[in-house]
This record gives C-alpha cells, structure tokens and sequence, in this order.
C-alpha cells in the first residue's frame, strides 16, 4: 500500500485508527522522520510520564464516589473536590490519558454504557477532607465520558492524516519508494509536523492512574 493508497484509505475510515499509526510508523521510520515517528509511538505504546501527554489527553471529568454512612455504604455519589483542587496545581477533576490507542479503542469497543470510571489512589481518597463525622470515604474515581475518550482518537486522527498529506504533497516520490530523506529535508519536515499539526506539550502534575474500567 504506497502513501496515495493510504491516504485515500484513512480520509474513507476504511482502517482502525491503531492501524493506520502503524503502516505510518512504518513509514515515518523508512523516511527518517523522526520526530513524527515518536509521537505515533507514543500514540501506539502509550505516554510515559505527565510531561510528554498532549492537551487533548487531559480530560474534563466528573468525581464521584462511596460513601460509608451509619445505615451502610452510598455508591457513586457525586464528591465535591473544590478543597483538594486549592490544594494542588492542577484540578482533581481531570483526568490524563495515559494509555495507547489500541487500549482506547478495545475501550470503546467493549463498552457498554456511557462512560468509564478511573479510581483514584488509596492515600488520594484517604487525603479528601471529611465534612461530616458520620461519614467516611472509602473510595473515589473520575468520572469519564465515552465520547470524551472518544475525542482523543478523533484528534490522533486528524493529526496523523495532515501528516500524512503534508508528507505527500512535500516529498511524494520518497514517500511512494519508502527512501530516507537527507538531514536538512527531515529536519524540515519534523518541524512542520511539530509546530503546525502534533503541536508541543504542556508540563503538569496532575493526580492520575492509568486504569480506567466500566463502571
């Protein structure tokens, strides 16, 4: 499949998204474009650290959780966390996907309902202020949903096709013989692809876990 054939194939939604990332990391490789290469590997295998995760991986959540009470335990009730977010520089109500898109798409797939649930870290939930004597957290997850998670493979999408195009229309022949570029037209094309589709990431520090399970 040479790059015309995979660019029509991508704009008709005739691959899953994980499968086109790896004929275009394939490519990516051949050609020598290697900042467009790591990106789809992150895409692929996942991003490992806060650091390297793009804006659109950062998603806006609801948080709920159980509550022990004195006539038994209340499930999923909504948790105020306008406290814990003064405390830290990013909202506790956000939620950073880590995970590959082949695991958002098995995900998605095998969803039933409308959203999935992240559970927060046992001394996450322990720290959360206790308003009320009677009551007491047990357990606390962000909130997600599906078309939320689903936004994420949209946008890797769009991304990889202008990349794609872009390296069509700059450098077809080599892109058709699959042929190396020379340093100065990978360095060209790396930047462009950096700075005007993929875009650079932000630092964070959010609280976060990379399960995510129906709820």
């Amino acid at each position: 499949m040479n790059i015309k054939e995979f660019t029509d194939k991508l704009a008709a939604n005739e691959m899953e998204l994980s499968v086109a990332l790896k004929r275009a990391k394939v490519l990516a490789t051949r050609m020598k474009i290697d900042s467009f290469a790591n990106w789809i590997n992150f895409e692929l295998n996942g991003y490992p650290t806060r650091n390297s995760l793009p804006e659109y991986r950062k998603l806006i959540c609801m948080v709920e959780g159980d509550i022990l009470t004195g006539i038994g335990i209340q499930k999923n009730i909504i948790v105020d966390v306008t406290v814990l977010n003064k405390q830290i520089s990013v909202p506790i109500d956000r939620h950073d996907e880590f995970n590959g898109v082949e695991s958002i798409e098995y995900t998605l797939k095998n969803l039933e309902g409308d959203v999935v649930a992240a559970p927060f870290p046992q001394p996450v939930v322990n720290s959360m202020p206790n308003t009320n004597p009677s009551h007491k957290l047990i357990a606390m997850r962000r909130i997600i949903a599906k078309n939320t998670l689903n936004n994420i493979l949209i946008i890797v999408k769009n991304n990889l096709f202008d990349a794609i195009l872009e390296i069509e229309k700059s450098y077809l022949q080599q892109a058709i013989e699959e042929k190396p570029l020379s340093e100065s037209e990978a360095r060209q094309i790396n930047n462009y692809i950096t700075y005007n589709i993929i875009g650079n990431n932000n630092n964070t520090n959010a609280i976060a876990g990379k399960e995510i399970y129906q709820r």
